[in-house]
């Protein structure tokens, strides 16, 4: 396109030549006007002369307006791209920091009792901080009774009850509440970006990879079953298909990779730029 562009201007500004250097002084020559017309009839040559080089003067004075009215407009609306990008990107980065904050503040305080079904075996009082209580929560074993300082209670990892009770075991456990801050947060987040205005596909997609490579293989596995289950009214697992979410999850952080990934469609695991 740009390419194409170059060419015509090219051809333009040689014509130009053409008509203000080499043509005008022809018609001062009666060999080339013939018997059109003679300088003693139509005054002096210079008035000639002026008389056909102004308009197109003129003209070319017209077009050169135009250009630079053209080029200043670019400029204008290139700043103002700028200056909206950089607004969308401290707000970005604002919401990502606040995310970090959310899972920093994760704090699991709990008594392991009866791990891996061992009788006799000592209560383990445990403090977990920030994406060590993913872990924790996700892929503590099937004999594992996790008792919250709340009161409280989950047996078993939240994998582990996934495969036992079904894709609703998130929704219905209201012990797990306490993550519903931290998927609302990411949900925002995700849909920050995709509603943004200021963004084509492509740049969107850029944004999202980098909020994925923020999130740990657990975390990928919490939000990859809550987007199964009823809690999410399917706007959270629609986005996760649109910028390939899951691109990096590993297949032992499910129970069935085959099947569940089948609930997805094949954008969530995809690894092209959006067209």
């Amino acid at each position: 396109m740009n390419s194409k562009k170059n060419y015509t201007g090219a051809i333009f500004a040689a014509s130009v030549l053409i008509i203000v250097f080499i043509f005008p002084p022809l018609l001062t020559r009666n060999w080339f006007l013939g018997n059109l017309f003679h300088f003693d009839t139509t005054g002096p040559i210079g008035d000639t002369i002026g008389g056909i080089i102004n308009p197109f003067i003129a003209i070319i004075a017209a077009w050169l307006t135009y250009k630079a009215f053209i080029m200043q407009y670019d400029a204008n609306q290139e700043l103002r791209k700028d200056a909206e990008i950089n607004r969308f990107e401290n707000i970005f980065f604002q919401l990502l920091n606040m995310q970090q904050g959310i899972i920093n503040e994760l704090v699991l305080r709990a008594e392991v009792i009866n791990k891996d079904g061992k009788e006799n075996f000592p209560t383990q009082k445990i403090t977990l901080h920030g994406r060590e209580t993913f872990r924790h929560i996700y892929e503590e074993g099937t004999s594992c009774k996790i008792q919250l300082k709340d009161g409280y209670v989950v047996y078993g990892g939240i994998k582990h009850n996934i495969k036992k009770l079904g894709y609703n075991y998130m929704a219905k456990n209201e012990n797990l509440s306490f993550l519903d801050h931290y998927f609302r947060h990411l949900y925002r987040i995700i849909k920050y970006v995709d509603e943004s205005p200021v963004l084509n596909k492509k740049e969107k997609y850029s944004y999202i990879c980098i909020l994925r490579a923020q999130l740990s293989e657990y975390e990928l596995g919490l939000i990859f079953y809550y987007c199964l289950s009823t809690n999410e009214n399917g706007n959270f697992k629609r986005l996760t298909e649109t910028y390939a979410l899951f691109n990096d999850i590993r297949d032992y952080v499910l129970n069935d990779p085959i099947k569940d990934k089948e609930q997805y469609k094949a954008g969530a695991f995809n690894t092209k730029y959006p067209e």
